[in-house]
């Protein structure tokens, strides 16, 4: 059975950082972590899934990051209300993702994980480039909520944010699609809701897991994670 980070939570707050690191870590999808100081932890890999246990519905995803080097299109992505994304269970790997470039940032929804069959487009609005983050630290932040219900559906909204600045954001109100639909037999019955689920399903209940994501030859090192219900 897979097995997440043992967190402690205090004033419902997930936070891994340096000093707590080795003691809340019990296993971690495809990483290579070269070491850690007082300061910071470093990572390296092909692909890197760093997930926290994490059932929040309205919550913000939170990381102080310092790329290294990055050639990959997203460096950096950061994203909840879903599952373990793995093949083997490619119903619960679902997420809401703000995705960070190396000045702009945009959004996707994956509604099941499988071979890329399960995003959506890239979404954006209220764009704003900021300084590049590869050679620096940064703070890179999104916040997940639902907005008012309108007419039976419950929107969602996701908020992009480099050091504490609102640089993109996204409502979801249906009509993001899949090009291909969810498989028949994926419900939502793991997040608490039945039935089966369409090519443009919003996302608007709790997951299990956050993640912070690094893809291709990206390193970067990070003083923290941290996700807030709020």
């Amino acid at each position: 059975m897979w097995q997440y980070c043992k967190v402690i939570i205090l004033a419902r707050e997930i936070v891994v950082t340096p000093g707590n690191f080795q003691k809340l870590l019990t296993n971690i999808s495809n990483v290579d972590f070269t070491g850690t100081t007082d300061e910071y932890i470093q990572v390296n890999s092909k692909h890197n899934n760093l997930e926290l246990r994490c059932d929040f519905e309205n919550f913000e995803l939170e990381a102080e990051v310092f790329t290294i080097q990055s050639s990959a299109p997203y460096i950096i992505q950061l994203y909840g209300r879903g599952g373990h994304h793995s093949d083997k269970t490619p119903c619960e790997g679902c997420a809401i993702k703000g995705r960070f470039r190396t000045t702009s940032v945009t959004n996707v929804k994956e509604l099941y994980h499988t071979t890329g069959r399960g995003y959506t487009d890239n979404r954006v609005t209220n764009a704003r480039s900021f300084r590049s983050i590869i050679g620096r630290w940064a703070r890179l932040k999104i916040r997940v909520t639902n907005e008012p219900e309108q007419d039976g559906i419950t929107p969602t909204k996701i908020e992009d944010y480099v050091d504490d600045i609102l640089v993109g954001s996204f409502v979801d109100i249906g009509g993001w699609t899949t090009a291909i639909p969810p498989p028949s037999d994926c419900s939502r019955r793991q997040f608490g809701a039945t039935g089966s689920r369409s090519s443009d399903e919003i996302l608007n209940l709790a997951g299990s897991v956050v993640t912070m994501r690094s893809d291709g030859d990206t390193i970067y090192k990070f003083k923290y994670l941290k996700a807030t219900e709020i």
